[in-house]
């Protein structure tokens, strides 16, 4: 029998380690919203026009995306090999962390913009390269059970 078909996903949350990691996605889903709330209030009460808005994320993911393919390149291969998946998945804490201290004491757009860069490519690098290191330890059948239960609903 097929590994993946005789893993089931109501059988996959008894296994602690699974619960786990569920626990991290919603915790980071939960901080992701709360920054990405703060950042869109003070771009909307900054940037009153809508094509400056528009300029305004384009330039942020511009950054963001040179920021996380230097991260990806540069750090995440060294920090996983020398220190496993713990850096990479306190990164993210720590940077929203970090914005949702700082936003809220100074909601001006320096501060906004580079909190949403640092967050952003901190997710598409090392966040998210960790948080798939933690499915290696699972079974074939419930890592492929878990990870689609877990992306698709958490």
């Amino acid at each position: 029998m097929d590994l993946a078909v005789s893993a089931k996903p109501e059988s996959v949350w008894r296994d602690p380690y699974v619960r786990g990691i569920a626990v991290l996605v919603v915790v980071y889903q939960c901080v992701a919203v709360l920054v990405d709330y703060q950042t869109k209030s003070i771009v909307q009460s900054q940037l009153t026009s809508l094509d400056d808005r528009v300029k305004f994320f384009g330039h942020v993911y511009e950054w963001v995306n040179i920021l996380a393919l230097g991260i990806q390149l540069g750090l995440t291969g060294p920090l996983q090999t020398h220190f496993g998946p713990l850096p990479g998945l306190l990164s993210l804490p720590l940077v929203a962390l970090l914005g949702s201290i700082l936003m809220p004491q100074f909601p001006v757009m320096p501060v906004c913009t580079g909190i949403t860069i640092a967050g952003l490519a901190v997710t598409y690098s090392i966040h998210q390269t960790s948080k798939e290191l933690l499915y290696g330890p699972t079974g074939p059948g419930v890592r492929l059970v878990a990870k689609g239960v877990i992306d698709t609903f958490l």
